[in-house]
Order: structure tokens, then C-alpha cells, then sequence
């Protein structure tokens, strides 16, 4: 996908799939680990959701993660020891506080855990001194859940947008044919990236729901917290993104 100053990409990965989260160009490789790792283990908790539940039925899962708005529990998804962005954190380990009330909650609070990292990249590149002012482009598997997409878009508190084809394979096509249209007109001629617009069509443009985002508040300032608490985030950081995310 095209990055242009001040509009952040997040590929997000389910069913095994891709990374995901937002960030700068120069950001996007360790943005995309750490997104596969939370976007497997969002999957693979949706694998384990109790006897009864189809491993397809993922629109069921969805329609019932809705009515837990903020989830009743925080959960921090990771499926290995390790943390390297937004924070460094060596012996960082997935969470969850508290005991859900069901499957659908603690389902809820894995989407809602993913979604909230994401909030707190937007807040760390922008302490770093990115620009934040245009929407997130969402891209991998997990755009397939609309539920998820506006999920994503209300924590973030901003519009996001879905292209019709979502997954790598159309970055990297964009990206080959930005390369040979570059070796056919190279130095200053070379056409600039945003030439290639035209190859993304957007299946997708959502808005922020304003009374569902202010819902989200509370529990991302604690999940904030107790990232601090832990000793994984610095308490700059964790300062900013309370006053700032």
C-alpha cells in the first residue's frame, strides 16, 4: 500500500494469516511481527472457544463480541514471550485481568486487546514526531470481519479505510510495478509511488462512532496502566499515551 504523509497503514492477519498495525513506512517490519503474533493468538483463542462453536462461524463470534462493549476484562494478546513495539519488552507475556463472564467475553476483550496496541502505536510514532492526521488504511485477513474493521476504527478514534483487495499480494504488486516503472525512467523522471493509486481501489471508508469510542477510554488508559506497572513500558510513553492516545 502507498504510505503518503500523515496516513498509517495496518495490516492485520486471522486464520494464520499476515501482520498487521499502523505505522510509517520505516516502522512497518517490526509493526507486522508483532501484529501475526497478536492476530494468531486472537485466532487460535477463537479455535478454543468451547465445544459447539464452528471454526467458521467467526460472524456468530463477531455478533456476539458486540455486546461487550468494552469487554468486562483486558486482555494483552501475544503468543510468545517477547515484546519489541510499541515497547521492549524481553519478558513481556500475553494477560488477560480478570475473570470473563463467557466465551464471547473473553473473545471481546482479544479483539479489543489487538485494537488497543494498535491505539498505542498511533500514540508512540506520534511522541516519535509522525504525523497522524489522515485515516488508517486496513489490509490482511482479518478485514474479512466487518465487525473488526469498526471495532478497530472507534478504539482508534479515527476513519480507516478497507481496500477490495486486502491481503499482501496487491502491496507487493503495486511495489513490482512501481519497481519497473522505475527502471524504465530512472532518477528524477522515475514516477512518484502515488502514480500507482489508481491499482487500490477501497471497498470500505468508516468512520468513528464518537459514542462508542468514548466507551473505550477507560479501559485502554488501564491496560496502559498496567503495561507500566509491569515494567514494560516507559512511563513517558505510558504518560503520553494517557494524555495523548
Amino acid at each position: 500500500m502507498e504510505h503518503r504523509p500523515g496516513h498509517h497503514a495496518g495490516h492485520q492477519g486471522r486464520h494464520g494469516g499476515a501482520a498487521h498495525r499502523p505505522g510509517r513506512g520505516a516502522l512497518q517490519p517490526p509493526l507486522g511481527r508483532r501484529e501475526l503474533a497478536a492476530g494468531r493468538r486472537v485466532e487460535r483463542r477463537r479455535r478454543r472457544a468451547g465445544p459447539g462453536v464452528p471454526r467458521a462461524d467467526l460472524a456468530r463470534l463477531d455478533r456476539a463480541a458486540a455486546g461487550h462493549e468494552p469487554a468486562s476484562v483486558l486482555s494483552y494478546p501475544l503468543v510468545s514471550r517477547g515484546e519489541r513495539f510499541p515497547f521492549l519488552a524481553p519478558d513481556a507475556e500475553p494477560f488477560t485481568l480478570g475473570t470473563p463472564s463467557g466465551d464471547s467475553d473473553l473473545y471481546a476483550s482479544l479483539l479489543q486487546g489487538v485494537a488497543f496496541v494498535e491505539r498505542l502505536c498511533l500514540a508512540y510514532v506520534t511522541l516519535l514526531g509522525a504525523r497522524i492526521d489522515g485515516p488508517v488504511a486496513f489490509t490482511g485477513g482479518a478485514t474479512g470481519s466487518p465487525y473488526w474493521n469498526q471495532l478497530r476504527a472507534d478504539v482508534l478514534g479515527r476513519p480507516a479505510t478497507v481496500p477490495e483487495q486486502a491481503d499482501s499480494a496487491l502491496g507487493m504488486a503495486v511495489l513490482a510495478a512501481h519497481g519497473v516503472t522505475s527502471a524504465e525512467r530512472p532518477g528524477p523522471s522515475a514516477p512518484p509511488l502515488s502514480a500507482l493509486r489508481p491499482m487500490v481501489r477501497l471497498r470500505t471508508v468508516l468512520e468513528p462512532r464518537p459514542e462508542v469510542s468514548r466507551r473505550f477510554h477507560e479501559p485502554f488508559a488501564a491496560l496502559v496502566d498496567e503495561w507500566e506497572r509491569r515494567g514494560w513500558l516507559p512511563p513517558e510513553t505510558a504518560a503520553y499515551a494517557r494524555e495523548h492516545g
